[in-house]
């Protein structure tokens, strides 16, 4: 699997809250996909839920190769942390 590196999280200014995060993902379409779709797309936000946030995943369809998981939990994981670091600041 080749990888792009990319720097994540941020330091932002201490007035400064994340209220919302989201990712919009694309990979080209695997061999079992849907006639006339060119590629697969995986949308993930973050949701607030008073005690803490939690990683929201969607998408049709998704092929996971070896440690795309390992690295889908990485990022679900780094923006879960990086809003919970500010919400304390906006509650």
């Amino acid at each position: 699997m080749k990888t792009k590196k990319i720097d994540f999280p941020i330091e932002l200014p201490e007035k400064t809250s994340i209220v919302k995060m989201s990712f919009t993902l694309m990979q080209d379409m695997d061999t079992c996909g849907v006639a006339g779709e060119s590629a697969n797309f995986l949308k993930m936000h973050t949701e607030w839920v008073g005690k803490g946030s939690y990683a929201v995943i969607k998408t049709k369809r998704w092929a996971l190769d070896d440690g795309e998981m390992e690295v889908l939990n990485r990022l679900a994981d780094a923006m879960v942390q990086a809003q919970e670091a500010t919400e304390e600041d906006i509650t």
